[in-house]
Order: structure tokens, then C-alpha cells, then sequence
């Protein structure tokens, strides 16, 4: 076998290992997305896990509970809808929550990781169309797009997967009743009517507890079909 063959074999063997484990993919290509060093810890894998079984079809909506700085932003809106890609590139996104400017920089993050060298040597397969790249909007030569939206203002848009990340700032959490109202009425009704297929496509919701009629005390309080990872933060 020479040097060449051996460098196909690598890159293939790569690219299955990739493909079959979001936790792998992660691993592997974090520094390459953010430019820190990757810490692994178990909640990350929790993490991964159980986003990789909502790819699969065994969960269908997800909400992610965890302290800030704990990597879910990174995990759910940067890194999950390229692995996602990487397996089925026709698949699209919305992403969403309380600040535009915070969506689009998940968005143009994931942009510039799958525009990068280290990146498409391995999976040269999904391309970027270029007609269609911008900081709020991109598309793949296979049909699959990412989406930024504001969260008030998601009527017209569809998509294979919702991310909602942090809908609701955490001051206005804490003290407006009205702010919490208004996210909630949107979260239970435009927000859940997104999805091109309602029976099969997925919501993941990503926040950090802020008050007990918060969104995901409202999806536990009514009994949706959410399962939930909950990780609260411990001081020592």
C-alpha cells in the first residue's frame, strides 16, 4: 500500500468514524470550529448522545437545561447541524432566540467551519452554494439550508429542525411577567407549527432555568412531548 492509499484509508476511516458518532465529530473538529482546546467531560457526552438519538429518530424534541459556559451553544448551534449535514446534507435548520445578532454569529460560525481546509478535505462531498451565502441564510448544493430568524418573527419560515436558543434574556426572565407571557405564547403556538413535518421533524430548545414559568417549565407543566437534560450547577 502507498503513501497515497494509505492517506484515502485514513480519511475514509475518518469520515465513518465521524459520521456514526456526533461525540467523535465533536471531538474531533472543535478546535477547528472554535479555536479552543476541547475539554471532553461526561455532560458533554450526555449532550451529544442524546442530540445524535434525536438525529436518529429515537427522541423527537429535546430540551437542554445546562448552567452558562457549560458548551451548548457550541454543541447545539454550531456543531450539531453540520454533523447533521455530514450524515444527510438535505436536512434544514431555523435557528432562533432573544438576540439576532447572537443567531447569526452560531450561523456564520458553522459558515466558516464548513468552509474550512480541515473540514472539506474530509467531506468534500457537501458544498456550499454560492449564490446563496450570507451571515443569516446559507444552502448546500444538496437542498439543506441554515437559517437565522428572530424569535417574534418566525411566521413563512419551515424547516427539518428548530434550535431555540435562549429565547428570553435572563433579566427580563426574572422580572417581566409580560416578556415571559409573550415568549411562552409564541413558543406554544408559531413556534411549534415550523416544522415541515410535525409528526417526524425535531424542536431543541437550549437555555438555562430562570424562572419556574420559564419555557421549559411551561413544556414540563403541560406535559409535552420534550425529553429533557437537566444539569443544574453546583457551587463549592
Amino acid at each position: 500500500m502507498n503513501i497515497e492509499d494509505m492517506f484515502t484509508l485514513k480519511q475514509n476511516l475518518l469520515k465513518d468514524l465521524c459520521k456514526n458518532s456526533f461525540h467523535f465529530f465533536v471531538k474531533q473538529f472543535w478546535k477547528i470550529a472554535d479555536g479552543t482546546n476541547f475539554v471532553d467531560n461526561w455532560h458533554l457526552k450526555m449532550m451529544c448522545d442524546t442530540l445524535q438519538a434525536v438525529y436518529n429518530g429515537d427522541i423527537q424534541h429535546v430540551y437542554i437545561a445546562v448552567p452558562p459556559g457549560s458548551g451548548k451553544s457550541m454543541i447545539v448551534s454550531v456543531l450539531y447541524p453540520v454533523w447533521c449535514w455530514v450524515n444527510d446534507p438535505t436536512k434544514s435548520f431555523l435557528s432562533t432566540g432573544h438576540t439576532m445578532s447572537l443567531n447569526q454569529k452560531f450561523c456564520t460560525k458553522s459558515l466558516r467551519f464548513l468552509m474550512s481546509p480541515e473540514f472539506t478535505n474530509v467531506f468534500d462531498y457537501i458544498e456550499i452554494d454560492p449564490k446563496e451565502k450570507a451571515k443569516a441564510h446559507y444552502r448546500n448544493l444538496e437542498g439543506g439550508f441554515r437559517e437565522a430568524a428572530s424569535f417574534t418573527s418566525l411566521t413563512g419560515k419551515r424547516a427539518n429542525y428548530v434550535l431555540v436558543d435562549d429565547p428570553i434574556t435572563v433579566n427580563n426572565a426574572k422580572t417581566s411577567r409580560t416578556e415571559r407571557e409573550a415568549v411562552n405564547d409564541i413558543f406554544l403556538n408559531a413556534l411549534q407549527s415550523r416544522l415541515n413535518d410535525p409528526e417526524k421533524d425535531h424542536i431543541i430548545v437550549i437555555a438555562q432555568r430562570t424562572h419556574v414559568e420559564d419555557i421549559i417549565g411551561i413544556i414540563k407543566e403541560k406535559n409535552m412531548n420534550y425529553e429533557g437534560i437537566v444539569i443544574p450547577m453546583e457551587y463549592t
